[in-house]
């Protein structure tokens, strides 16, 4: 499921190389590794949306009270998740966030030797769904998109992960984070 991502950013990740080793082959390549690279963030933001979610253990206690499954919550419902936090006077909402940042994810793939290294990264990506609260802890903590221990930045701002309660990828994709009449 992730294979046609990871060879989309595996070919942008050569083509780039083949630019900065021959300088003369564009005039502005610096602004051309620079598209290259954002063109694999998409890439990497892209799949991520196909990936099952973990959630902290603070996102949890709010979704239970709120009687959502946040387990089941798509990257795409984060500003109805939002909204409907807020309409419900709760002073935090949910973010949906990488574990390992997009650019740190962006700088494996540029020391990937093959594809196959490649699609590694990609399956080792864990998206989060975690408090702003939380999130913003990350930052102030300088674990904004600069985060080359994920875990421990984690730890330092406090945030326990609980792994998806849901294992089979077509029930999830098939799941509600919010039940009906809510």
């Amino acid at each position: 499921m992730l294979e046609p991502f990871a060879k989309a950013a595996w070919l942008l990740e050569e083509e780039k190389r083949a630019i900065k080793a021959n300088h003369s082959y564009l005039e502005n390549s610096k602004k051309v590794t620079s598209y290259i690279d954002h063109l694999i963030d998409r890439c990497i933001r892209t799949a991520s949306n196909l990936l099952m979610p973990n959630a902290s253990k603070n996102a949890l206690r709010m979704a239970k009270r709120l009687n959502i499954d946040l387990f089941a919550a798509k990257e795409g419902d984060k500003m109805n998740m939002k909204n409907y936090c807020l309409a419900n006077n709760e002073s935090d909402y949910f973010f949906y966030e990488h574990k390992e940042t997009v650019s740190e994810l962006r700088k494996r793939i540029a020391t990937c030797a093959s594809l196959q290294e490649v699609l590694l990264v990609f399956n080792s990506i864990e998206v989060v769904w975690v408090l702003n609260s939380e999130n913003m802890k990350l930052v102030s903590n300088g674990h904004n998109s600069k985060r080359s221990n994920a875990t421990a930045a984690y730890e330092l701002a406090g945030i326990e992960v609980e792994l998806s309660s849901y294992t089979d990828y077509q029930l999830w994709k098939k799941s509600k984070w919010k039940a009906k009449g809510h």
